[in-house]
Order: C-alpha cells, then sequence, then structure tokens
C-alpha cells in the first residue's frame, strides 16, 4: 500500500477491499485483521490482566463513549457499557474523560472486563 507496487492482482484487491471498508467503519485493519487488535481482545479475558475500569465514581456524562471510535464503549440511553475484548488501548476515552475517572487497572471483582454504567452513577459488571 505505502509503495502502490504490488506484483500481483489479489494484493490490488486486498487493498481496493480495505480502502472501501475504511468508508465505512472506523479502522478496520485494526478491528478484524491486526493481530495485535486480536492479541489485546485475548488479553482482556486473562484473570488478573490489565483492562480499563473507572477509578472514580462516573457521572456518566459520556465524554469516553463519544470519543471511542472502536465503538468499545457504547451508549444505550442514559447508560453506557465498556466491552474491554473490543478495546484497542489506543487512549481516546481516557484523554476525554475530564474527571479522569477511567484508566487501566488489573482486572478483578471491582474491574471487570465488561462493566455498564447507569445513572445516576451505579457501575456493575455486564
Amino acid at each position: 500500500a505505502y509503495t502502490l507496487s504490488s506484483g500481483t492482482t489479489i494484493g490490488w484487491v486486498l487493498l481496493g477491499l480495505l480502502v472501501l471498508l475504511s468508508l465505512f467503519i472506523y479502522r478496520p485493519f485494526c478491528r478484524a485483521f491486526c493481530p495485535i487488535g486480536l492479541a489485546l481482545g485475548w488479553v482482556a479475558r486473562i484473570p488478573g490482566a490489565s483492562v480499563l475500569g473507572l477509578g472514580r465514581e462516573c457521572p456518566v456524562c459520556l465524554s469516553c463513549e463519544k470519543a471511542c471510535r472502536i465503538d468499545a464503549i457504547l451508549q444505550d440511553g442514559d447508560s453506557y457499557s465498556l466491552d474491554n475484548a473490543e478495546c484497542v488501548a489506543c487512549g481516546d476515552c481516557m484523554d476525554a474523560c475530564r474527571l479522569g475517572g477511567i484508566s487501566f487497572f488489573r482486572k478483578n471483582k471491582k474491574h471487570p472486563s465488561k462493566f455498564r454504567c447507569v445513572r445516576p452513577s451505579s457501575c456493575r459488571p455486564s
């Protein structure tokens, strides 16, 4: 893709497919084909792994959900849920949280790999 000189037709087809998917999906290679993204999804399932979690009480302002372009944080009305298996650890949600409440933690009962936050500030595993 960088040199625009592929020796095979399949190379051009894959490049075209990747460009086409980029119009509809944010970072399609990272979400579907990247071995690092795949490994991060597997790591989120290991006990004691580092996952995103809430360090402070969350006011459910949804600024983290708006910043997440990977759709690891999804809004459902006045609540949101975070799935660390979908997260590619880009850090956009941590930068968007003005309270500094979202950060990396060791996975345990207090910080599960999936959680849901509902107003008023009740976060629970999902």
